[in-house]
């Protein structure tokens, strides 16, 4: 199948997405609310009751008028007699009338069924057209500060995604804010878990770039061009990560949260039962867990803090937190 018609279960926009690289699933996000949404490309039926979104085949038009098969014998063909012929005038006469009235059919038709045509055209609901694209294969590793986040394990390896494709970003105009947790060094693997979605975490999601964080640009403390280091007034830390310059149009692949905090292993283990316990995450491997939209969180601990690692999906490297 080429595309598919869908609707939005949050916002109720109908979409059009195109099949344009072959796979049999895509998920997108709804360009009016950012809401993420699987589509499958397979047979409709048998994915009816496995997939959580409404998906629906784009309904065919009308079919030109004129197209129907034509009339046994048509309009230019005699009528076989086997009396012999007394006079050719009378036939030539009935054959003009016949072919007169075949053309005022044939122009009612068409003047009539164009017009239904465009009135069922006018009357179908707006949809959004989508290109299922991806830019896998432009990406590069980013690596976080050992300053704010300590470095993984030199063994750890790429997560293969070829299982989710990534979904394709819609960048929207917006202005980062940091959230406002308190001051208080308790509860912090609680909090920060109130904070994570299935798409979306301490107010960053998919497609944002540079430019949407000029407003805490003046904090940052980061001396690498691919990275914003800010810490807030209640004592978390925040690490972006862009792939490219972290200025203008330098993508977000990723964001590392910390907090110092009396007993962070406990922080830790909080936070990742929260998560297990969802239902809306994956199991990967030992700290690390996957959003059924394609976005990984992994809880961790070093140094006295308490570390969440969130990677968007276009994220080159997906690396547990470490924990020592």
């Amino acid at each position: 199948m080429d595309q598919v018609q869908i609707q939005c279960p949050n916002c109720k926009s109908v979409l059009l997405v195109k099949n344009t690289d072959g796979s049999n699933e895509r998920v997108v996000n709804c360009p009016t609310c950012h809401t993420p949404l699987m589509v499958s490309f397979g047979n409709m039926a048998a994915n009816a009751g496995s997939q959580p979104y409404n998906q629906t085949p784009y309904p065919s038009g009308p079919m030109p008028a004129g197209t129907g098969p034509m009339p046994q014998g048509g309009p230019n063909q005699q009528p076989i007699s086997n009396e012999p012929k007394k006079n050719n005038t009378w036939v030539i006469a009935l054959l003009a009338a016949l072919v007169l009235a075949l053309a005022g059919v044939l122009i009612w038709l068409l003047v009539f069924k164009d017009k239904d045509a465009n009135s069922t055209t006018d009357s179908e609901p707006a949809k959004v057209e989508m290109s299922s694209s991806g830019s896998a294969s432009t990406q590069a590793s980013v690596v976080p500060e050992a300053s704010v986040a300590p470095e993984a394990s030199a063994s750890s390896v790429a997560i293969s995604d070829d299982d989710i494709p990534e979904i394709p970003e819609v960048s929207v105009s917006t202005s980062y804010s940091l959230p406002y947790l308190g001051n208080s060094s308790n509860g912090i693997g609680e909090k920060l878990y109130n904070k994570l979605g299935i798409s979306s975490f301490v107010n960053v999601h998919g497609g944002m770039t540079g430019s949407d964080f000029d407003a805490i640009r003046s904090k940052d403390s980061s001396t690498a061009g691919n990275q914003l280091k800010v810490e807030n007034s209640d004592g978390y830390r925040y690490q972006f990560f862009f792939m490219g310059s972290n200025k203008r149009n330098g993508r977000l692949t990723g964001v590392a949260v910390s907090h110092a905090c009396s007993n962070p292993s406990s922080e830790c283990l909080d936070f990742e039962n929260y998560v297990a316990g969802s239902g809306d995450f994956t199991w990967v491997k030992d700290g690390l867990y996957r959003s059924r939209t394609g976005y990984y969180v992994s809880p961790g601990y070093s140094k006295g803090r308490f570390y969440v690692y969130y990677y968007l999906p276009n994220a080159p490297v997906k690396d547990p937190a470490p924990r020592n």
